[in-house]
């Protein structure tokens, strides 16, 4: 899916069903807390593809944006018990994270203070199960301005900064 929003042409059809995304497709959705490692597989592959090397920078940040605040983020948002996040699991998590910024250098600078700080939970070895936890749940009460501002306040308007993400999220309901 990546490589076609990069490299395809995506066309809408107006007669066609609409695409959902949600909760409610049984055949496709799982609650088993797989493995961090096993999850997060298909992100250590994909960055090492050639044609993801390839991309500009800027589009490598774009993916990688997105890849940590929907699966690195939801890795930790949906592993809510503080048992499941072992030294091992912790260390998973924290290796995709390093990768994810190797592949796009910057990336980091347009995440929120609340995303930067879950970030930087998830890169520390020492961070205890329950901040992660506390850190990814406060990352998403949205509109707060620790959700809104970027540590780096050069990046507050962004392409893929919190601001001007929001704001679009607004103006499409």
């Amino acid at each position: 899916m990546t490589r076609l929003w990069f490299e395809g042409r995506i066309v809408f059809d107006r007669a066609g069903p609409a695409y959902r995304i949600g909760e409610d497709a049984e055949d496709r959705v799982t609650y088993a807390a797989r493995p961090i490692a096993t999850e997060l597989r298909f992100l250590r592959h994909l960055l090492a593809l050639p044609w993801f090397e390839n991309l500009s920078l800027e589009r490598r940040r774009s993916a990688c944006v997105k890849f940590v605040r929907i699966h690195l983020f939801g890795a930790v948002h949906n592993r809510p018990d503080p048992s499941f996040w072992t030294d091992k699991e912790r260390r998973s998590l924290a290796k995709v994270a390093r990768k994810l910024l190797i592949a796009a250098p910057g990336a980091e600078s347009v995440l929120s203070l609340a995303d930067r700080r879950l970030l930087d939970a998830i890169l520390a070895p020492d961070t205890e199960p329950a901040t992660l936890i506390g850190l990814a749940r406060a990352r998403r009460r949205h509109g707060r301005p620790d959700t809104l501002i970027t540590r780096d306040l050069a990046q507050l308007l962004a392409t893929e900064a919190p601001l001007r993400l929001m704001a679009a999220s607004v103006l499409l309901r």
